[in-house]
C-alpha cells in the first residue's frame, strides 16, 4: 500500500498545474500580507483620510449657503444651518478622521455653534451673544488641548440629571404603561453612564480605536444577560450566541487593553488562513483527482496499474489516500506561506497573545494556542474537502472526463453557500439532510449552533458519514466494474 501511495504522490508532484497553483498561492499571500502592512495603521485601522472629503462638502455647502440672502426672514433659519454646518466642518478638517474631535465635533459643539449664529444673524442680542461665545471658546480650548475628559464630565452630568428627572417623574405617575416606558428609559440612562464611566476610569476617549470599537460593542450588547436563552426562538436563539460572545470578547479586551482583532498582525492572518484560502485547497484536490483518476483513463495508463499484483480496491484506496495527503500538504504549504510572509512582512509577536473566543459550553472566555485554533478550524472544515474529494473521484470513475468531473464538483462547491442559504432563509424542513448543509462544521466550534434549524453537531456528523459511505460504496464498486479493456 504505501508503495502505491509513494507511485501516485509521485505522479502528482511531476504534474506542472500543482506548482502553478502553489506559485499562485505564493503571490496571493504575499500580496495579501503586502495589503495588510501597507494599507492598515499601527492600530489596525484602515488608513485614509477624510480630508479631501470634508473639503469637497465644505466647499459644496458654502456655494449653497450664498443662494440665501440672511436679511430675508425666509432664508435666516436656512443660512445659519448650513453655516453651522460649515463652521463645524472647518473643525473637523483640523483633525483625523479617527480622532475624537472629529467623531464628535456635532454632538459636542453643534447647538453652542448654532446658538452663536442665532444670536448674532436673527436675535442680534450682543448679551447673549457674548455669553455663548464665553461657552463655545472654553469648549474649543478643550478641544484644542485634546481634553476629552472635560466632556465626559459634562455627559456625565447631563445623563445623571436626565436620571433625577425620571426618578421624580416615577413618583408621580400611576399609569402603568407611563411607568414602564420611564423604567426603561431610565436604564437606557444607566448603561449609558456605566460606559461613560468606563471610558473615564479606563482612559478611553470617542477615538476610532479598538478600545472605543470594543466599548460600543460592549454597551450595545449589556442587555444580553437579563435575557432567557430557553425561551427564544431558533434565530433569536442564535442571534443570543452571536450578542453574547461580542460582548465577554468586547469585555476581555477592555480589561485587559489588547487588540486581539487587529488585522495587519501575523496572528490574525494565521487564524483566517483556512477560510481565506480555501478556494485553492478545493482546486488542489480536483487537480490532484483529475490527475490520477481523469487523466489515467484519458490516457489509458490506468492498464498499467492494474496488471501489478494489486487488487483493483488497493489502487483505488492508495489514490484516494494520496488526495487526502495532499489535502493536508497543502494546508500546510498555505500555512507556511502565511507564517514566513507575514511574519517577515508583519513581524511574528503577535503569535504569542493566542486567541479569545467565547466557549458555550463552558460559558467562558477561552484563551487558545493561534496553532491549536487554526488546527481545530482544519478540522471543522475537513469534512467538506474529503465530501469533494470522494464526488470529484466518484465523477471521474463514472464519466471518464477529467473536464466534466473537474467541472461538476467545482460547480457544486461554488454554489453550495447559494443552496444553504436558499434552503435557512425558507426554512426548508426536507433538505435538511443535504450534504452541503452537514460538510462545515465550524458553526458548531465552542458549543455553537447551526444555522440551519433542523440540523445539530450529532445529526451533521452522522449524515456526512452516511454520504461518505455511500459515495465511497458506489466508487469502489464503479472501479471494480469497470471495463478497463475498452479504455
Amino acid at each position: 500500500m504505501f508503495s502505491l501511495i509513494s507511485i501516485e504522490l509521485k505522479k502528482i508532484f511531476r504534474h506542472k498545474s500543482i506548482y502553478i497553483v502553489f506559485v499562485i498561492v505564493f503571490m496571493f499571500c504575499l500580496l495579501n500580507n503586502l495589503l495588510f502592512k501597507l494599507d492598515y495603521n499601527a492600530d489596525g485601522l484602515y488608513k485614509y483620510s477624510g480630508s479631501k472629503k470634508i473639503g469637497n462638502y465644505i466647499k459644496k455647502l458654502e456655494k449653497e449657503n450664498k443662494k440665501y440672502d440672511v436679511e430675508n426672514e425666509s432664508n435666516k433659519s436656512i443660512y445659519i444651518t448650513t453655516k453651522t454646518k460649515i463652521e463645524i466642518a472647518k473643525i473637523k478638517q483640523k483633525y483625523s478622521n479617527n480622532d475624537w474631535r472629529y467623531i464628535k465635533a456635532n454632538d459636542y459643539l453643534y447647538d453652542d455653534v448654532y446658538n452663536l449664529n442665532y444670536y448674532k444673524y436673527i436675535s442680534k442680542n450682543n448679551d447673549d451673544l457674548q455669553k455663548q461665545f464665553l461657552i463655545y471658546d472654553e469648549k474649543i480650548k478643550k478641544i484644542a488641548n485634546n481634553d476629552w475628559e472635560y466632556f465626559l464630565r459634562i455627559e456625565k452630568k447631563e445623563l445623571e440629571k436626565e436620571k433625577e428627572h425620571i426618578n421624580s417623574e416615577l413618583v408621580k405617575v400611576n399609569d402603568i404603561e407611563k411607568q414602564k416606558e420611564l423604567i426603561g428609559a431610565k436604564k437606557k440612562i444607566d448603561h449609558q453612564l456605566i460606559i461613560v464611566n468606563y471610558r473615564i476610569s479606563k482612559k478611553i476617549n470617542y477615538s476610532n480605536t479598538y478600545l472605543n470599537r470594543a466599548l460600543i460593542d460592549y454597551q450595545k450588547n449589556m442587555d444580553i444577560l437579563s435575557v432567557h436563552f430557553n425561551n427564544l426562538s431558533y434565530n433569536d436563539k442564535l442571534e443570543y450566541q452571536e450578542r453574547l460572545s461580542d460582548y465577554y470578547v468586547s469585555k476581555y479586551i477592555i480589561e485587559k487593553k489588547i487588540n486581539i482583532n487587529k488585522v495587519n498582525t501575523l496572528n490574525y492572518q494565521i487564524r483566517t488562513t483556512i477560510d481565506d484560502y480555501e478556494l485553492f485547497v478545493i482546486i488542489v484536490i480536483l487537480i490532484t483527482s483529475s490527475i490520477i483518476i481523469g487523466e489515467e483513463f484519458n490516457k489509458g495508463t490506468i492498464k498499467l496499474l492494474l496488471i501489478k499484483p494489486y487488487s483493483r480496491n488497493k489502487v483505488l484506496l492508495s489514490k484516494y489516500i494520496s488526495c487526502f495527503l495532499m489535502i493536508i500538504f497543502t494546508v500546510m504549504t498555505i500555512f507556511l506561506f502565511n507564517l514566513l510572509i507575514g511574519g517577515l512582512l508583519l513581524g511574528f509577536g503577535s503569535l504569542k497573545s493566542g486567541i479569545v473566543v467565547y466557549s458555550f459550553n463552558t460559558n467562558k472566555i477561552l484563551k487558545l494556542n493561534i496553532f491549536v485554533y487554526m488546527l481545530l478550524r482544519l478540522i471543522v472544515k475537513l469534512p467538506m474537502f474529503i465530501i469533494i474529494e470522494t464526488v470529484s473521484f466518484l465523477l471521474g470513475i463514472v464519466l471518464n472526463n477529467t473536464v466534466s468531473s473537474f467541472s461538476i464538483t467545482m460547480l457544486i462547491y461554488t454554489f453550495s453557500e447559494f443552496i444553504n442559504k436558499l434552503i435557512i432563509n425558507y426554512n426548508i424542513k426536507f433538505m435538511r439532510f443535504f450534504i452541503t448543509l452537514n460538510w462545515d462544521f465550524k458553526d458548531y466550534l465552542f458549543g455553537g449552533l447551526s444555522q440551519y434549524r433542523y440540523i445539530d453537531i450529532k445529526k451533521s456528523i452522522l449524515i456526512f458519514i452516511f454520504y461518505v459511505i455511500i459515495f465511497l460504496v458506489i466508487m469502489f464498486g464503479s472501479f471494480n466494474k469497470k471495463n478497463i479493456k475498452n479504455i
